[in-house]
Formats: structure tokens, sequence, C-alpha cells
């Protein structure tokens, strides 16, 4: 298998992992400092370094604990967990199934949106 052609267009498959991320949002993730943790934000630079909503029970969930793993370079993500691996008030605590699932335009889709937009708000009989 080495030396064959991959299967995959690089291009498409980074394209892929700038999308939705190694770990997207939702991803329940063991770091290498022993705690628990849900992806909440996925980093386009750095695809394998979320930002994580750390198991922290002794505070308030709204209050959170946020780790960019971007900014943290000694920790990493040594593990990706299944929801059957997680303790219930931990499940609970991260509540995985709240997370948004969502991408990041890039520049040119953004002003192609919004140019879309003005031209449809300009057309006669729409009120914005």
């Amino acid at each position: 298998m080495k030396g064959e052609l991959s299967r995959f267009c690089p291009e498409v498959v980074q394209a892929l992992v700038q999308a939705i991320g190694v770990y997207p949002p939702g991803s329940l993730v063991e770091l290498t400092d022993g705690f628990l943790g849900v992806v909440v934000r996925i980093n386009i630079h750095h695809p394998t370094r979320p930002t994580v909503l750390l198991y922290a029970p002794w505070i308030c969930r709204s209050d959170g604990m946020l780790v960019n793993l971007a900014q943290e370079p000694e920790l990493e993500i040594k593990q990706t967990l299944h929801v059957k691996d997680i303790p219930l008030p931990a499940l609970v605590y991260l509540s995985p199934r709240r997370m948004a699932m969502f991408v990041h335009a890039t520049e040119p889709t953004t002003m192609a949106l919004n140019s879309r937009r003005e031209r449809q708000s300009q057309k006669p009989g729409l009120k914005r």
C-alpha cells in the first residue's frame, strides 16, 4: 500500500478537516491531565487543538472551565470517548447533545452570502 496513490484527494480531505475539525463540537474527550471534557469549538488553524469544556462539578456549567488547547501546549487530547465510557454525572454536566455543529465560513463565502442578501433586500416587494 505504501507508494500507492491515495484514494482521496488531499485537498478535499484538508477542506473536510478544516470544515468539521478532527474533533467536531460535541466530541467527548479525555485530556492528558486526566480531565474529561466536551469539544465546544474547533480551531481551523490547529485542527487537533480545539477548545474544550472540562468536567468541573465544583463550578456551575454555565460558568464553565474552558481550555483552548492551542494556548496550552502541555495539554493534548489523550483519547476520544463514547458516551458509555463517561460517568453519568459527567455526561449530564457536559451535555454533548446540546452542542451545535458548525463550521467557520471563509471570508469569500461570507462576502458572497452578504452580497446575495443585499441583492435580495434590494428587490422590489421584499421588505426587511
